[in-house]
């Protein structure tokens, strides 16, 4: 996991096509089929939070892996 500058996501990780977001709340989740020019992409984003607005949330298939498992992420606008 990388750490990031943002007001509400805390670190992001991609391993094959899984991109894992852990947010500042805690929750982890992880999205399929993201290939790694989007993660790089995330990376490279000034705004982590309208990236993954636009360009992932909603657009992938996620799972939550945090403990204890919670809710689907909200907007990170």
């Amino acid at each position: 996991m990388i750490k990031v500058q943002s007001s509400v996501i805390d670190s992001i990780g991609h391993e094959g096509k899984a991109l894992t977001v852990r947010f500042l709340s805690g929750r982890v989740y992880r999205y399929r089929g993201v290939t790694r020019d989007v993660f790089e992409a995330f990376l490279a984003a000034d705004s982590k939070g309208t990236f993954f607005n636009l360009k992932i949330l909603g657009l992938y298939p996620f799972s939550d892996v945090s403990e204890p498992r919670g809710r689907a992420p909200r907007s990170a606008a």
